[in-house]
Order: structure tokens, then C-alpha cells, then sequence
């Protein structure tokens, strides 16, 4: 209501005023602001100094607009109004400087296994290179686990700032998402802007660029199936053992052969497919080589082996809760 507003605002003015705080308590309060939560190793990080997990407790304690988002007293956060007075506050006092509050906070979340938080503080901070390798090695667990908007999100940041092109394995991821979930338009808007782009030589996992792009080629389909089994061949060739994506180059070159008509020559490679795919716990697409070499089998009258492998298939399915997974 308005009258409980400007209570709270009239009460948040106060942690700012050197007659309520000194200027320490005022500093922690204005510097932590940037932080959606805040842990007392978080809170050093970012001042630089020791003590804030016991100051935290004592803002909670004096009732200063701070919430335990835990048990334990590790976590808290601002009330949200508190929070935005405290940022304005902020900017008012040292323009730029929660820019570079922000750095430490995606540096800090990093390094201690917190990387979606991370992400956010880097977007905040304007690195670009910090947020696209983030992204890059979390976009497709987090679109497996039926995380879309969460993956798109990210995404749009890098078409917001205009640096899709400048980063070819976020462009591909982007077109690879698109692609899966029927936009084809978005789907060709990011293939064209790997396409485009003039980083070239070896990725962080060990696998070319120009593999990457290979593989989106051969999902995309945009030459004909024959194009398919080249580009798809392509991928494996270039894409590090390691690589997530190398089960998946091997089911493409697969599906090519069987969209065109060469089931036995199909068959061998996806049952290496689902036996590549098994290996590396890559369930997805070992789930997808068995119900794809269920259609040879039943474009041969072999009903029994097509039900097998069809019940193999979902089998995988369930086992590893794959009913959400955007393929």
C-alpha cells in the first residue's frame, strides 16, 4: 500500500545516513545492493575484506530489511524495495562501480559452483566472453532437463547486444534450440550467424568450429539428405571424442542414410550410435539411435526385433526421465 511504501522507504533512507550508520555499515550495505542473495563468503568476495556473514546476521537481527533465505543463516537477501534504494543509492554515489561489483560476483559464483548465478552477474558486468563460455557448457543440460525459457533467455542477451555472430558455439546452440522446437525462422536467423562468423580453430573441448557448424548443417537439412551424411561426417571427424555432440553427428549420419533408402547401411551406424551413446551416458540420443533402428526393422517385416528395440528405447526414456527433453 502507499502508506506502507513510504514507511519503507522513509526507514530504508536511514542505513544511508551517516547520522544512522557509519560509513563501513553504509559501504557494505550500497556494495552488497547488486547481490539477489548474498552468503557472507559472497559478501567478502566483493568487498574485499572478512566479517560479513556476522554483519549479515546482525542487519537480520536489527531488523534492516534483510531476509534468511535459509535455516542455517548462509543465505539472505534485501527486501526488494530496500534493495532498489539501495541501488539508486549506489549509482548516485559511485556511477560505474556496480558494473565492476558485478565482475567479482560472476568471478566469485564461478569458482564456487554457481554458474546460472554467474551468468546473471556477467551479463551485469558486460563480459560477453565470461557469459558465452557459461553458456556454452550449460545450455544443453539445462534445455535437456526442459529448461527452455531459461536456455532462451540467455540466448537473447547475446542477440540483444548484438554478439550472436561474434560467438559461433552459442550461435549454433541458438540455432540447434530453435531448430528442435519448430522455429524455423529463429532456427535459420543463428545457423546463418555461425555461418558468417570468422572464428575458426579449436574450442574449448577439443572440437573445431568448423565441426560444430557441420553438425548444425546436418540437422538443419537444408541441401537434401546427401548433404546430411556429408556434413554429418564432417562433424565426427572434426568433433573431440569427449564431445557431447559426437553421438549425435553419428545419429544424423544415420537418419541420412535411412531418409535415403539405405536402411542396411543406416542400421550399422546407428546401432554404433546407440553403443557410442550408451558409453559416454549420452541417453538422448542413444534413445533416439534405438527407436530410429526400430524403423529399419519394421520397414523389414521384423516386428519382434522392431518391438525390442522400440521398448529399449523407452525404456531409456524413462530411466532417464526424458519425458521433458526438448528432442
Amino acid at each position: 500500500s502507499p502508506s506502507t511504501c513510504a514507511t519503507a522507504s522513509a526507514r530504508a533512507s536511514r542505513p544511508c545516513s551517516r547520522a544512522a550508520e557509519p560509513p563501513e555499515s553504509v559501504r557494505f550495505l550500497l556494495w552488497t545492493s547488486v547481490l539477489e542473495r548474498m552468503s557472507g563468503p559472497l559478501c567478502d568476495a566483493l568487498l574485499d575484506r572478512t566479517g560479513s556473514a556476522v554483519r549479515l546476521a546482525d542487519l537480520e537481527r536489527r531488523g534492516l530489511f534483510v531476509v534468511p533465505l535459509d535455516r542455517d543463516g548462509e543465505w539472505y537477501r534485501y527486501h526488494q524495495l530496500f534493495r532498489e534504494l539501495l541501488l539508486a543509492e549506489l549509482d548516485r554515489r559511485e556511477p560505474g562501480l556496480a558494473q565492476q561489483l558485478h565482475d567479482r560476483a560472476a568471478a566469485w559464483c564461478e569458482a564456487n559452483d554457481l554458474p546460472e548465478t554467474a551468468i546473471d552477474h556477467a551479463q551485469a558486468a558486460g563480459d560477453p566472453d565470461r557469459v558465452a563460455r557459461l553458456v556454452r557448457e550449460l545450455a544443453q543440460p539445462a534445455y535437456a532437463a526442459g529448461r527452455f525459457s531459461t536456455v532462451r533467455r540467455w540466448l537473447a542477451w547475446f542477440e540483444d547486444q548484438g554478439l550472436v555472430q561474434r560467438y559461433p558455439p552459442v550461435a549454433v546452440q541458438g540455432a540447434w534450440l530453435h531448430a528442435l522446437v519448430g522455429q524455423p525462422a529463429d532456427a535459420e536467423r543463428w545457423a546463418d550467424a555461425a555461418e558468417r562468423s570468422s572464428f575458426t580453430g579449436t574450442l574449448p573441448d577439443g572440437s573445431t568450429t568448423e565441426s560444430w557448424v557441420a553438425l548444425l548443417r546436418a540437422l538443419l537439412c537444408r541441401d537434401g539428405v546427401e548433404r546430411v551424411r556429408v556434413d554429418a561426417q564432417t562433424a565426427v571427424a572434426g568433433l573431440d571424442p569427449g564431445s557431447p555432440w559426437r553421438t549425435t553427428a553419428i545419429l544424423l549420419e544415420g537418419i541420412g542414410y535411412l531418409l535415403d533408402g539405405q536402411a542396411d547401411r543406416a542400421d550399422t551406424i546407428l546401432a554404433h550410435a546407440a553403443e557410442v551413446a550408451a558409453e559416454a551416458r549420452a541417453m538422448p540420443a542413444a534413445s533416439a539411435a534405438l527407436a530410429e533402428r526400430s524403423i529399419v526393422a519394421m520397414d523389414r517385416d521384423e516386428w519382434d526385433q522392431a518391438d525390442t528395440l522400440a521398448e529399449q528405447a523407452l525404456g531409456i526414456m524413462r530411466a532417464g526421465r526424458l519425458d521433458n527433453y526438448v528432442m
